[in-house]
Formats: C-alpha cells, structure tokens, sequence
C-alpha cells in the first residue's frame, strides 16, 4: 500500500518527538508541529497548470528550506551544491528506469531510497543536515522528474506517495545510522573508561 512507509515513519517520529525529546530540547516543538502538519495535508493535491504536487511534498519543501535558512553562507554554498548533486541523481535515476527499466532489478523506491540514503550519509556528517538535503534534493528532483514528463505529456503527480514513502524509508535510515554511530562511540568510550579502572587497579 502506497503511503505505508511514510504514515508509518511519520507517527513514529512524531511519537519520539513528542515523548521522549526534552522538553528543553532545540526544535522538538516545530519538528512535532512539522510530522503533524506533514500527515494532514497528505492526502491533498496541489494543481499548478497541467501539473499535480502534493501538498505534504510542498510542505515538507518550505520546511527543508527555513531548515537550509539557518545554515551560514559558506556552509550554505556546500549544502545548495550538495542539493543540487542529490537532485541531479534522483531526476537521472527516474529517468534511466522510464526509458531503460531493465536494469531496475529492485523495487525502484528502494533503490532510489539506498541512493538518497548514500548521498547524503557521504556529503554531510550532521544527521540534521543529511535529511534536510537529502529532502530537499530529492523533492526537488521529482519536481524537475514530472516537469520533463509533462513535456513529453506524460502524465506524473509529483511527491505522490510512492515518493514519500521514498523519502521515509531514507530518513529513517539516516536516524538509525545515526543512531547506531553515537551508540558505537558510547560503547568506545565506556570501554576506554574501563580500561582506565582496570589500570588503576592493577
């Protein structure tokens, strides 16, 4: 069912967001607004002309983009020309399985969702800014994607869920990743720190 991943990740993140980050925490409230906002308007559509966005896309657009706004200029040179490189690689990747889907071996979604999650785990090292970009870049690409498909009039609903559940699948990835890098460096540190003891013992 189209749409699965992304209600799912979606109740998942907001459901830590809202019980288990501090109260103190930066960003727990607008993120819990965001995945609230995010889940109404996903059943919405966007008419623009002869194209169809969806509204939780456009959304999750202006939110990536007063996320972009915080950056400084030069780090906010990097992360715009890292966005454009994740953009260019989603639009190519559509467009190589439209016109060549013999090499799709995978579930396009996965594949396009292991790409996004590779990207922008190699060109960012914060978990804040990897998901920013990587939404950013790939709701960006599949704009551009149903742009060149409403040329060739084709017809293509942009951010659909298919798209979000995508994009799901890679943001909770970035997390877990994330998540499993702090708990390595924990688990390195207490071992270092045990090892102190033991020497103090000895």
């Amino acid at each position: 069912m189209e749409g699965f991943f992304f209600y799912m990740g979606a109740w998942c993140c907001w459901i830590a967001a809202a019980f288990f980050m501090k109260r103190q925490q930066n960003g727990r409230t607008a993120l819990s607004a965001c995945l609230l906002i995010a889940i109404i308007v996903s059943p919405y559509t966007i008419s623009l002309g002869s194209l169809h966005i969806s509204a939780a896309g456009a959304f999750i657009l202006i939110c990536c983009y007063a996320e972009a706004a915080r950056i400084t200029r030069l780090k906010a040179i990097y992360f715009f020309v890292s966005v454009f490189m994740i953009m260019l690689a989603y639009t190519s990747f559509q467009l190589f399985a439209l016109f060549d889907p013999v090499w799709v071996v995978l579930k396009k979604e996965w594949m396009l969702a292991a790409i996004m999650f590779a990207m922008s785990a190699v060109l960012f090292t914060d978990c804040r800014k990897r998901i920013a970009a990587m939404l950013t870049g790939a709701i960006q690409g599949d704009f551009l994607f149903s742009m060149v498909l409403e040329k060739l009039s084709l017809a293509y609903e942009a951010w659909s869920f298919s798209f979000l559940d995508m994009a799901a699948i890679s943001s909770c990835a970035l997390l877990l990743w994330d998540g499993f890098v702090k708990l390595a460096a924990y688990l390195e540190r207490q071992a270092a720190n045990l090892e102190k003891e033991k020497q103090k013992i000895l």
